[in-house]
């Protein structure tokens, strides 16, 4: 089973598409089954919330289904992700559910539509916003069907900035020296358990991928690989190591 470590750190605004707010707007509603959901309180438990506000047009049904293709893609294990529809076309519980489920949708929290349930970010449907973490921030809103790799996008943003690390059950080990990185560069160990691609990257607090990712191929047993670090500031990040079934995340400090 995989595992998910939290780590706490600084947030910043990532970004936006469309009509951009750098907080979420709160609320309180009863959702479908008669439960009680405040979404600042649902974020400072360290989740990740895909709000759908939809009325079962087409370009909804097109961003509900992108989503979905999303998180069974890359999230299907993380439960840290919670998907809410907000119904704004008049439907009910029982026609948002059926649509949902006819549609074979993500399932998720369902929001029946009430006369003062309407989207605070826009008008145009569907709105796709994604926000995350203690200060409530927005790494998408979207005004209409955002694509596939916008939601990808925005979804490993914003778990990066809330610290989620999903354990690879193919790495056995992964540290970084020096830490903090006094020169220009430093030295990536990882123990590989199989012969794989990796993916290294690196991020910025802002969850804002800082140089291009570096694509190597692991032998079992230690590997290590050194990364330039020449052009990037001082400051916090992230070195996101990706395999095959998940991704490990260190904090490392720049100071030179």
């Amino acid at each position: 089973m995989k595992k998910y470590i939290i780590i706490t750190i600084a947030i910043l605004v990532y970004s936006f598409h469309g009509n951009a707010q750098t907080s979420a707007f709160d609320y309180t509603k009863l959702d479908c089954n008669g439960v009680t959901h405040n979404l600042y309180t649902t974020l400072d438990q360290g989740n990740v919330v895909v709000l759908i506000y939809e009325h079962r047009c087409p370009s909804c049904l097109t961003g509900a289904n992108n989503i979905k293709n999303v998180i069974n893609n890359y999230y299907s294990s993380n439960t840290n992700i919670k998907v809410w529809y907000l119904e704004n076309g008049g439907g009910t519980c029982t026609v948002v559910n059926n649509w949902i489920t006819t549609n074979t949708l993500i399932a998720g929290t369902v929001f029946q539509y009430s006369s003062d349930f309407s989207s605070p970010y826009g008008s145009a449907m569907p709105v796709i916003v994604i926000a995350a973490g203690p200060a409530h921030n927005t790494y998408l809103v979207s005004l209409g069907a955002s694509t596939v790799t916008d939601i990808h996008n925005a979804i490993e943003a914003a778990l990066l900035s809330i610290g989620i690390d999903e354990i690879s059950l193919s790495l056995s080990s992964f540290n970084v020296y020096p830490n903090p990185v006094n020169t220009n560069s430093f030295t990536l160990l990882y123990n590989s358990l199989l012969s794989q691609i990796i993916t290294i990257e690196l991020y910025d607090i802002e969850g804002k991928l800082v140089q291009p990712s570096l694509i190597t191929k692991s032998t079992p047993g230690e590997n290590s690989i050194e990364i330039n670090v020449t052009n990037i500031n001082n400051g916090i990040y992230f070195v996101k190591l990706k395999t095959n079934d998940g991704f490990q995340l260190k904090k490392i400090f720049i100071n030179r």
